[in-house]
């Protein structure tokens, strides 16, 4: 068989699968309560690696939740 055409036909089944989730709305699912806790806690771990003006702007706005023209002001 065509190696081309042996992949595309590895990859129909997994296509049709995800068509029939999408189509019948099991794609989307409430987020848990404790969700914005357990991201900003993830980010908060990441902030360090990135550079200090990009981790300020995530901890001012994203997580303390200041209004974005207030921190660009300041």
């Amino acid at each position: 068989m065509d190696e081309g055409l042996e992949k595309h036909s590895e990859r129909q089944p997994v296509g049709r699968f995800w068509e029939e989730v999408r189509a019948a709305g099991d794609d989307k699912v409430e987020p848990r309560q404790d969700w914005d806790a357990a991201v900003c806690a993830c980010f908060r771990g990441l902030l360090p690696t990135l550079k200090p003006r990009y981790a300020e702007v995530i901890r001012r706005i994203d997580l303390r939740g200041e209004a974005r023209r207030q921190s660009l002001l300041t």
